[in-house]
C-alpha cells in the first residue's frame, strides 16, 4: 500500500517527509514497500500469503510505480482492488516518471518454484501475524455470543453484497472490458455506501446503550430498509438484520463495538488489512 501521508511522488527522495509519511500512516513501516520500489530499490517480490488473505490475486502480476503525471502523486497501475479501491490506481502510461515492479503471490508451495537461485541482492521481510488467525475480533465476539449471533454477522458482510459482484467482475475481465472504469467507480460508490450505513447501525444501537433506551425494532425500521438495498436478496436479509439487532441489543457496550470490528474483518477485501499486514516478502534488487 502506498502511505496515505505522502504529499507527492517527489517525498520519496525526501528521507525527513517519507518517515514522518510511514510513522503517521495506520500501517507504520509496513508501507515502505511501494516508496522502496519507485526509489529503484526493488523490481521483484513474492508475496508468500497466508492461506486466509486474499487482497491480491494469486498469479504474476507485472506493473508500474511512478510519479502520476496529473497529480504528482506516487501511484500504480495495478488494477487488482487492494489498490484501485483505495483510489491508488492509474492507467499505465499515466506517469511522469515511473520504475518497473513483478509481484509474485501466492501460497508457499504455489510460489516455491518461481524462487530461483539468487544473483543479486535480497531483502527477506518476515511479519509474525502470517502466523496469525484470521480474525482475532470474530474469534472473541463468537467466544461471547456463540455461534448463531456470529454466523448472522458473517452474512451481513458476506459475498451476496452487490458491490462484490461488481468486484468480481472487474477481477474476472482486468482492465481491458469497456465498463472498466465505470464499474470501478461504482463498485466505489457502492461499498462506500453500504460501509456508512452500516457504521450508521452500529452507531445507533451504541446511541440506545448511552442513552439506556428501551429497545424498539421501529427506531431501526430505515436502517435495516435502506441496508437491504445493498444485497443481491433485500428481503432475506431483512429477517437477518432483525435478528442481529434483537441479539445486539442486549448486549453489553464493549460487545456492540467488538461486532462492528469483527464484521469489517470478515472478509479481507472489504477490510483491506488496515490493522493487519500479514506479509513474507522476498525480494530481489
Amino acid at each position: 500500500m502506498i502511505p496515505e501521508k505522502l504529499k507527492t511522488a517527489d517525498d520519496v527522495y525526501n528521507t525527513e517527509k517519507l518517515y514522518e509519511a510511514l510513522e503517521l500512516s495506520q500501517s507504520g513501516i509496513a508501507e515502505f514497500i511501494t516508496p522502496a520500489v519507485y526509489a529503484g530499490h526493488i523490481n521483484c517480490m513474492t508475496w508468500i500469503r497466508p492461506p486466509w488473505s486474499n487482497q491480491i490475486r494469486d498469479g504474476i502480476h507485472n506493473f508500474e510505480v511512478g510519479k502520476h503525471r496529473s497529480s504528482g502523486m506516487l501511484r500504480v497501475s495495478c488494477p487488482e482492488p487492494y489498490f484501485a479501491d483505495e483510489g491508488f490506481y492509474v492507467k499505465p502510461g499515466s506517469f511522469v516518471t515511473f520504475e518497473s515492479l513483478r509481484l509474485v503471490v501466492g501460497e508457499l508451495e504455489q510460489v516455491s518454484e518461481t524462487i530461483s537461485p539468487i544473483q543479486s541482492p535480497w531483502i527477506l521481510d518476515i511479519c509474525l501475524d502470517y502466523f496469525s488467525v484470521n480474525n482475532p475480533f470474530l474469534k472473541e465476539y463468537e467466544k461471547r455470543v456463540g455461534k448463531e449471533s456470529t454466523n448472522k454477522l458473517r452474512q451481513l458482510f458476506s459475498t451476496k453484497l452487490k458491490w462484490r459482484e461488481l468486484e468480481e467482475k472487474r477481477i474476472g475481465n482486468g482492465p481491458g472490458y469497456p465498463e472498466y472504469e465505470s464499474d470501478t467507480i461504482n463498485q466505489k460508490r457502492e461499498k462506500q455506501m453500504f460501509e456508512k450505513c452500516i457504521d450508521s447501525l452500529f452507531t445507533s444501537i451504541e446511541e440506545s446503550h448511552n442513552a439506556a433506551k428501551v429497545f424498539k425494532l421501529s427506531d431501526y425500521q430505515s436502517i435495516i430498509d435502506e441496508l437491504a438495498l445493498f444485497y443481491r436478496d433485500g428481503d432475506s436479509i431483512k429477517t437477518v438484520l432483525i435478528q442481529f439487532i434483537e441479539s445486539l441489543i442486549l448486549l453489553p457496550k464493549e460487545s456492540v463495538k467488538l461486532a462492528q470490528l469483527a464484521g469489517s474483518m470478515t472478509d479481507c477485501k472489504y477490510f483491506h488489512m488496515q490493522l493487519y499486514h500479514p506479509r513474507m516478502h522476498y525480494h530481489t534488487l
